[in-house]
């Protein structure tokens, strides 16, 4: 399975919704640290 990165899905997040590839990553970094922290712990192996 290839992987991608933040700052890649970021330069397609920025591109499609006309706004700073900056704002895009930490928009992203935001989104996935609060998915981690609001996974159960018995998910999270």
């Amino acid at each position: 399975m290839a992987k991608i990165t933040i700052p890649q899905m970021a330069k397609t997040l920025a591109k499609k919704k006309k706004i700073s590839q900056k704002d895009a990553e930490a928009f992203l970094r935001e989104f996935f640290d609060s998915i981690v922290q609001n996974v159960p712990t018995s998910l999270s192996r």
